[in-house]
């Protein structure tokens, strides 16, 4: 299946409610069930573990 295991981020440039912006963060999860933004990082719920990642779209 297309998009499994992975985290995509995705947004809207031009403000149009069309996802225009697309990029993969995390690929290989087994597979990825919930995230949560905890101050600058990113959580990531996988079957077997937590991962915490940098918040891409944070300054």
């Amino acid at each position: 299946m297309p998009g499994a295991n992975r985290i995509t981020l995705s947004g809207d440039a031009d403000s149009d409610t069309v996802d225009d912006l697309r990029s993969v963060l995390q690929k290989g999860m087994n597979p990825p069930f919930g995230v949560a933004l905890a101050g600058a990082d990113l959580l990531a719920a996988n079957a077997d573990a937590a991962l915490r990642m940098d918040c891409p779209f944070l300054p």
